[in-house]
């Protein structure tokens, strides 16, 4: 059973019966409340937030006014990479953040939260996202506003690497592999071939600096792709036809 808890609740009651039952169960990209699972693989999401947090604060001179959006509240995925960002923000007391939102990943309560957090804030210099669709809405909600894009880092989403490109945005990511379910599969796999498996699967979050933006933006496949990506360019041109 290869699964991601969108909960560190909800899942305990089917996670434990399962793994009661004999069954391997992974988690996978997020953890849940319970130590009754097999094995667990994911990124080191504090590192996450905690790398693209230093690079911004390293780039707007360690003071300055800073906005979060995070994922989902309560999900360990968003809460362990606010975590690695206050780390990092706490050590520096002209770094003040004026706004932190839980926007669930999402492209429209990024941009909400970003029209509502510019008309209380006329200065915001720099925003820490926690995926890239919210750095998208982010973006939309300042251009439309007629505001100056400030630094901002996000993920691999295809749409934020296009506008880093399109606006030469001064931008950083952090990705989280979309190949964390197969690296689970082949967890699944050993453990049933009796092969020796750590509980805890911990892979490296990969950067994207503007050096790199190139090798990573697909800009002739739909913003929806996640570029960090093992599949080779003919199979996804086939399940991302263009837009």
């Amino acid at each position: 059973l290869v699964l991601t808890p969108n909960s560190p609740t909800a899942l305990v009651q089917v996670i434990e019966k399962a793994y009661n039952k004999g069954i391997a169960v992974i988690l996978c990209a997020a953890g849940a409340d319970t130590e009754k699972y097999t094995s667990f693989v994911n990124v080191e999401d504090f590192v996450y937030g905690a790398t693209s947090a230093k690079w911004l604060a390293e780039t707007i001179g360690y003071k300055g006014t800073v906005v979060g959006l995070s994922g989902i509240a309560g999900l360990s995925t968003a809460e362990d990479r606010w975590k690695g960002v206050l780390s990092v923000f706490n050590k520096y007391p002209e770094i003040k953040i004026i706004a932190h939102e839980y926007c669930d990943w999402t492209f429209t309560k990024a941009k909400m939260a970003m029209e509502t957090i510019i008309t209380a804030h006329p200065k915001i210099d720099g925003i820490w996202t926690g995926g890239g669709m919210m750095s998208r809405g982010a973006i939309e909600a300042l251009l439309a506003a007629g505001r100056k894009v400030p630094p901002i880092c996000g993920d691999d989403d295809n749409g934020y690497l296009k506008m880093w490109k399109k606006y030469n945005l001064t931008s950083f990511s952090r990705t989280k592999p979309t190949w964390l379910s197969q690296k689970g599969l082949q967890i699944g796999l050993d453990i049933l071939q009796g092969k020796p498996t750590p509980k805890v699967n911990l892979l490296p979050a990969y950067a994207i600096t503007s050096e790199t933006l190139d090798e990573f933006v697909r800009p002739n496949l739909p913003d929806s792709l996640f570029c960090n990506t093992h599949l080779p360019d003919d199979v996804i041109n086939e399940l991302f036809p263009g837009e």
